[in-house]
């Protein structure tokens, strides 16, 4: 009997049978894609301008994790109190990026990105670039977003998303409804490294 169990597993080694359970290295391991992107907003029920990106590592083909970050383009002219003269406001915002692939449509695919993280605003005022005030803020950025491959390390990403703003107290004119809004993002990839 031990000598038919011999013979059946040299047998299955030598013409290569798999075996149930058989360990495999992992078909896709880690990689590192890199993103610059222009994004339009609103603030203050007014558009404007962003520019940012992200690092992000991918787990597989599927989940992403890394860290991302804005900064409004431009500050943005908001009117001050009665007779008081017009102020400027600056913000930007980072922090912990993930993303989950859906699907993968042809040479794309389809995306759930989410941002958490914190943000500084400043109101100064706009000849002398003197701050009045300034405030951190926690910020929360759910996105949907579709990928197009463009070349073998480039591909050019769409996203839509919402940027949810909490803690902002010491700020004159501003309320955390004010940094709250819609986003459009396009970005462009380089990676996988």
């Amino acid at each position: 009997m031990n000598h038919s169990l011999c013979l059946t597993l040299t047998a299955l080694a030598i013409f290569g049978v798999p075996a149930q359970g058989q360990a495999t290295a992992s078909e896709s391991p880690a990689s590192a894609t890199v993103s610059v992107g222009v994004r339009r907003t609103s603030l203050r029920d007014r558009s404007a301008w962003m520019v940012g990106g992200d690092a992000l590592i991918s787990f597989g083909h599927s989940f992403s994790l890394g860290g991302g970050g804005w900064v409004l383009a431009k500050p943005l002219g908001i009117s001050g109190a009665e007779g008081g003269s017009d102020l400027e406001l600056t913000i930007s915002y980072a922090g912990v990026q993930s993303e989950y692939r859906l699907a993968r449509v042809g040479a794309g695919g389809l995306a759930l990105r989410v941002l958490v993280g914190a943000g500084s605003a400043k109101v100064s005022l706009p000849i002398v670039g003197t701050e009045l005030a300034a405030d951190n803020f926690g910020v929360v950025e759910p996105e949907v977003g579709g990928v197009l491959s463009v070349g073998d390390f480039v591909q050019l990403r769409a996203q839509l998303g919402y940027r949810i703003v909490y803690g902002v107290e010491d700020l004159p004119h501003i309320d955390p409804e004010h940094l709250r809004g819609a986003t459009l993002t396009l970005s462009l990839l380089l990676g996988p490294f």
